[in-house]
């Protein structure tokens, strides 16, 4: 029997869906109805949501329209049962310290460590690491360990104080390790306060080290102040470091011991060094709120990641939605040893071995195999099917392409080979061309789920993801099982509506929308800099034609744990050590809440410009690529007019100790080699500095980069464009030339 709370409850939950979703209702009302779902789970209100979730796939059920949003529902499913029993944490309840007092709207924060200095050391301590650290522990758990510094994740974004506190100044000692605190630090200079060590007698000669406020930028390290240290070895000390809007002032037991002016608009982050037996370290004044967002969002991620393991959204759907969409769903998947042709033994063995040369010795030792098969015992397709898989990983894709044609014709029915036809077509034509014929495969292979997503794909990198679900819920009208499109509707659904944040800000600017789960004001913020740097673009470089009415989709994340499970979700695999990405597929620019704003709008900069570039000639070079946003990421208006090409002493450094990639491999490096962990930061580098020489080194390279640049928009693929502009001759004359403007660079 239902009681009358829960028939009122009801009543009104059915109140709510005959508007969303009245009898007989079209999918604009099922779609209005998923919206009151996702605004009912931002309005904290997760279990009534569920309930209105479940009526209204009930209501819908001789409709295709749950079909249609399976993801959709599932994603909805997820986040009103994680919501259900899960409250966003406190950031007080996260920090290592005790968080006195933080103001979200002004940036005020109050944070103190309270430290035993005879607390057990931790295990895993490095020997050398800074003393601050003996102790500590857990209490200091929120910094990060750099050799002797223990650096904080937070960033200042006005005016503040760092205090510490401690039972033993240390004495001089051989090497000297004076306490110092790092403040305004940034990803290019900083500030380091050393309170220095008191005068000592060693011998017959009096040796101590003064306290001094160092400047460091790019390596260069200039003394702005300098005074003698007040402090008595083994006594209790308490420094203290000032920063105000134009001054960083130190002060030793309250006592002012020096100052020196401020760098201009840095308040950055703050480390402490050397600074033995620790008691207290108090951190007051204005933060930009990054640091505790990501806090934060950290937390919620592991939550939600431990919720995913146990939790099945299938189990809380109907069951004819459950019959519908997976009953019969999936064929037995395509094994990589797969041969076209009629069966024969020894076609097996010879694709094991074929695909244990590639794994081993790499695809020319495989293309090498393959091409000295006999013609006579070796069917033709199979000879043709391992030169096309070892061309393609070789990067030549026009070569691919024949020989898979020739696979596909003597076999249509082998899947494999038609998939990769699709690949290659798009590869070295038109995505419209390999989209036709990605139509063919999906009509000649309706069960295989992979064909759709291939469509799917297809049709998001040229741009147009409602045609992509149209394709999708074609295939559903046509009686294929929606389990069999999951992924290809996971992937539409991801494109269309982004990440699954439970309370979103959005702001649409002229070519952009930003979308965030940190504040307005930020999402405001992004759009003018991309707005100023769209513009600068396209008078610079080239105007975007005939699509100015397509906005660019931008994400910024509250924290790096949100940011790393989207990407995951998204493209498969995680993108560790990135600030921000931007995905071709989706057309999307991922970004997140980096601890220092400016690093974050240096991201967001850098990969804008990838999204431009994207949306002005589709597939490029590389290295051409990554070189125009390093290039153009630091670019400011100076007195009205871009100052274009800054130095970046970090590239510089690096170059000019290292031995670069010959030009006549590097212009045609593949993807995957350009961002190789052990030679990333070198092709970074090399790609910046090849494209600040074709800039910048006079008309002639300047026409080799224009004419690059037009090739690419006029349709070329990279390797054509490569090859249209840079000549085995040309290359030979611009090696040496391009090394001695690197060994200029300063």
């Amino acid at each position: 029997m239902m009681s009358a709370t829960s028939s009122l409850r009801r009543s009104l939950l059915m109140a709510a869906l005959l508007v969303a979703l009245p009898s007989g209702g079209s999918e604009k009302d099922f779609e209005e109805a998923l919206q009151l779902v996702d605004r009912t789970i931002a309005a904290g209100k997760a279990k009534k949501a569920k309930e209105l979730l479940v009526t209204t796939i009930e209501e819908s059920k001789d409709q295709p329209w749950a079909l249609y949003h399976l993801t959709e529902i599932m994603d909805d499913l997820r986040r009103a049962t994680f919501w259900s029993s899960n409250e966003k944490p406190e950031p007080k309840t996260l920090v290592s310290g005790e968080l006195m007092s933080w103001s979200p709207s002004s940036g005020q924060i109050k944070l103190r460590y309270r430290v035993d200095p005879d607390a057990e050391k931790p295990s895993g301590k490095t020997k050398g690491s800074s003393g601050a650290r003996k102790g500590g522990g857990r209490i200091l758990a929120d910094f990060t360990e750099h050799g002797s510094l223990l650096f904080h994740p937070l960033a200042f974004e006005g005016p503040f104080t760092i205090e510490i506190q401690g039972d033993s100044y240390p004495a001089l000692s051989e090497p000297a390790h004076p306490p110092a605190i790092v403040v305004c630090a940034d990803w290019s200079q900083s500030t380091i306060v050393s309170f220095g060590l008191p005068p000592q007698k060693q011998g017959t000669q009096i040796r101590y080290v003064p306290a001094r406020i160092v400047h460091v930028e790019n390596g260069e390290a200039t003394t702005e102040a300098e005074a003698q240290c007040t402090a008595m070895p083994g006594t209790e000390y308490d420094l203290k470091v000032v920063v105000s809007s134009s001054s960083i002032t130190a002060f030793s037991s309250d006592q002012k011991l020096l100052t020196a002016k401020k760098p201009e608009s840095v308040y950055g982050q703050f480390g402490v060094q050397n600074c033995p037996r620790v008691t207290e370290i108090l951190v007051t004044g204005k933060i930009q709120p990054s640091w505790l967002q990501g806090v934060v969002d950290a937390a919620l991620q592991e939550k939600w990641t431990t919720f995913e393991k146990s939790y099945k959204p299938i189990a809380d759907l109907p069951v004819w939605l459950r019959e519908k969409a997976w009953a019969s769903a999936f064929g037995a998947p395509v094994s990589d040893e797969a041969v076209p042709g009629k069966e024969d033994p020894g076609d097996k063995e010879r694709m094991r071995a074929f695909l244990t040369l590639a794994r081993e010795k790499g695809p020319q030792a495989a293309f090498d195999y393959a091409r000295g098969l006999p013609a006579e015992g070796t069917k033709e397709e199979l000879r043709s099917w391992l030169a096309a898989i070892a061309l393609w990983e070789l990067g030549c894709e026009k070569e691919a392409l024949e020989a898979c044609a020739k696979v596909c014709a003597l076999d249509q029915q082998f899947f494999p080979a038609r998939r990769m036809r699709v690949r290659l077509v798009a590869a070295v034509s038109t995505y419209r061309e390999a989209i036709e014929d990605c139509k063919s495969l999906v009509a000649d292979f309706p069960r295989e789920s992979a064909a759709y997503l291939g469509l799917t794909e297809l049709e998001l990198l040229d741009g147009h993801p409602e045609d992509a679900r149209a394709a999708v819920r074609a295939a559903i009208d046509a009686g294929v099982p929606a389990g069999i499109l999951e992924d290809a509707e996971h992937l539409v659904a991801r494109a269309l509506k982004g990440p699954l944040w439970s309370r979103s800000y959005e702001y649409k600017s002229e070519h952009y929308v930003i979308s965030s789960d940190i504040s307005q004001p930020l999402c405001f913020q992004a759009a003018n800099l991309l707005e100023k740097f769209y513009a600068k673009f396209n008078i610079h470089l080239r105007r975007v034609a005939g699509q100015e009415k397509r906005t660019f989709r931008v994400y910024l994340f509250s924290g790096r744990a949100g940011y790393d499970a989207y990407t995951k979700d998204l493209l498969g695999k995680e993108k560790k050590n990135t600030a921000g990405l931007y995905s071709p597929l989706v057309k999307q620019l991922l970004i997140w809440n980096l601890p220092d704003a400016e690093s974050m709008m240096r991201t967001i900069r850098h990969e804008g410009f990838h999204q431009y570039l994207d949306r002005l000639v589709g597939w490029s070079p590389v290295w051409l690529n990554e070189g125009l946003a390093e290039y153009f990421e630091g670019s400011r208006l100076v007195n009205a007019a871009w100052s274009d090409g800054e130095m970046q002493p970090g590239h510089v450094r690096l170059l000019q100790k290292s031995a670069m990639t010959p030009l006549k491999d590097f212009v045609r490096i593949h993807p995957g080699a350009f961002y190789e962990p052990k030679s990333v930061d070198l092709n970074y580098a090399e790609a910046w500095a090849f494209v600040h020489f074709l800039l910048n080194s006079g008309a002639k390279n300047k026409q080799r980069f224009e004419r690059l640049l037009d090739a690419l928009i006029g349709g070329a693929k990279p390797r054509a464009a490569i090859a249209e502009v840079f000549d085995e001759a040309s290359l030979s004359k611009l090696e040496p030339e391009f090394a001695d403007y690197v060994r200029g660079l300063k």
